[in-house]
């Protein structure tokens, strides 16, 4: 008689476990593991080109930091002048004008045709546009940029083509100055929108060229 082999698996020493009560371990996935996802390259931003505003706010930017950058002392005056495309014989017109008269006034040409006058303001100019600033209160810096050119140009404006203003003699009282600024003033705001613009770029050249002339101590030069 043959022994039969015993299959039944026997007990180990520290194994508390019956026969039959182990967990066979799961067989290995063969399912495929997904790729990755990668991160979406972002969308090329788009700048949109610059208003007709913003170009002419950023001319007069420029033309303010020149004419800061004029208010710089230099060593130099004559080379400044040079660089600046500004005579000697210009520059002393200017300065004489300024200090003999009480004005400077320049012509300039918009066409072969067409011209106008410009001078330079008086103190009382800037104080009545300080209180423009003030009575009017423009929130937004184009609001702010066209209230402050305007002034200016009514203040300077002499002539334009056939068209001459009257400006008041030093003597004259305040009713007066006012009531011709508020006439040149009338005349400026209903200019059409691109003379207004043409005559605003020759007067932020004018005003930068007579602040450049007249830097602290350049009369000495003279």
């Amino acid at each position: 008689m043959t022994d039969t082999p015993n299959t039944e698996e026997r007990p180990r020493i520290g194994d508390f476990t019956r026969p039959g009560d182990k967990t066979p371990e799961p067989a290995p996935s063969t399912k495929a593991t997904p790729p990755a996802a990668t991160e979406k390259e972002p969308a090329a931003s788009f700048t949109p080109p610059p208003t007709e505003a913003e170009q002419e706010a950023e001319q007069r930017l420029t033309g303010f930091d020149k004419m800061q950058a004029a208010l710089t002392p230099i060593k130099d005056y004559k080379e400044f002048l040079k660089k600046q495309g500004i005579t000697e014989d210009k520059a002393t017109v200017i300065v004489d004008d300024l200090l003999t008269k009480g004005a400077y006034q320049e012509t300039f040409h918009l066409s072969k045709s067409i011209s106008l006058d410009l001078r330079t303001r008086s103190q009382s100019d800037l104080i009545r546009l300080q209180t423009a600033m003030k009575v009017q209160r423009p929130i937004y810096d184009d609001a702010i940029d066209e209230l402050v050119t305007r002034y200016n140009m009514a203040a300077s404006l002499v002539r334009y083509h056939k068209t001459s203003f009257a400006f008041p003699e030093s003597s004259a009282d305040t009713k007066k100055v006012e009531e011709l600024f508020e006439q040149r003033l009338l005349y400026v705001e209903n200019l059409p929108a691109p003379v207004f613009s043409a005559i605003s770029s020759k007067l932020a050249k004018f005003d930068w060229v007579v602040m450049a002339v007249m830097q602290e101590g350049v009369a000495e030069n003279f």
